[in-house]
């Protein structure tokens, strides 16, 4: 699995500079807003992005205060005829 070296800015959309982030302090700054943003809520963001294009069918996920919030839908029984 490669491991992605280019995250954005929440704010303005700015690629983030991996010289820019402090992983002991968990923050990062960008130099195009100046704005000072936790790292592990854009990769946890990011990862949420990629989670939710990937479901599969009859499932559904959804962005909660708690986190995704995942669902599944039962197929509707066809019936047995005879």
């Amino acid at each position: 699995m490669a491991t992605r070296t280019e995250w954005k800015c929440p704010a303005c959309g700015a690629l983030l500079a991996m010289e820019d982030v402090n992983m002991a302090a968990d923050m990062v700054l960008c130099r195009s807003c100046n704005k000072i943003s936790k790292f592990s809520e854009i990769v946890q963001g990011e990862r949420d992005e990629e989670i939710l294009d990937s479901i599969p069918r009859r499932m559904s996920v959804t962005k909660t205060a708690r986190g995704l919030e995942i669902t599944y839908k039962k197929p509707k029984g066809a019936g047995l005829f005879y």
